[in-house]
């Protein structure tokens, strides 16, 4: 079993993984980074962490990415 710190560190490197896809996705198209939105990239419970964010941004409209899987893959991993 991993432990703590080595999960932590699997974490991170996901986020980071995450915010550089991202990046690359705002990038192939040229309107969206003319929209005036932030973008976030967090860990942690779905429900809590999204609330949070937007409750403290006072955001008016949410948009959640899905990770295009399905099948087995979605079943084991979920989906948000």
């Amino acid at each position: 079993m991993a432990s703590a710190s080595a999960a932590a560190e699997r974490g991170y490197h996901l986020a980071g993984e995450s915010r550089e896809e991202l990046e690359r996705l705002v990038a192939r198209v040229p309107e969206a980074a003319a929209l005036p939105a932030q973008r976030y990239v967090v860990t942690g419970h779905a429900v809590e962490v999204i609330l949070d964010v937007a409750c403290r941004e006072g955001a008016d409209l949410i948009v959640v990415a899905s990770h295009g899987m399905s099948g087995a893959s979605r079943a084991f991993f979920g989906s948000v």
